[in-house]
């Protein structure tokens, strides 16, 4: 009885996840329809980036020609830990962007 419900667990703990992904993905289409919406250029979403080191990381969105701009979207109901702030600014920094060019786009679902 035990394993079944280990197993049953699990099948919830891979559609819970599977759900905040979807929405978590709702959340970038949305906030990239806004920035298109106000006129901003070259809007791309889940853009790569590979920093001086090698380490590879995934930025949400991106708009910009001469002035880039990153956003880094965040569906959580309370507000946004700090270790997730944390991780975007070290992003930024190691891929030689100014904490400035960035932005965190919190949304409660």
């Amino acid at each position: 009885m035990k394993r079944l419900s280990r197993a049953v667990s699990a099948a919830e703990a891979r559609k819970a996840g599977r759900r905040a992904k979807a929405k978590g993905l709702a959340l970038e289409i949305r906030v990239e329809r806004i920035f298109k919406d106000l006129g901003k250029w070259n809007v791309r979403r889940d853009v790569k980036v590979t920093d001086r080191h090698g380490n590879h990381s995934q930025i949400d969105l991106v708009f910009g020609l001469f002035r880039k701009t990153f956003v880094e979207c965040k569906n959580y109901k309370g507000s946004v830990p700090l270790a997730d702030v944390a991780k975007f600014k070290e992003v930024l920094s190691l891929n030689k962007m100014s904490p400035s060019q960035g932005i965190l786009r919190p949304c409660c679902p």
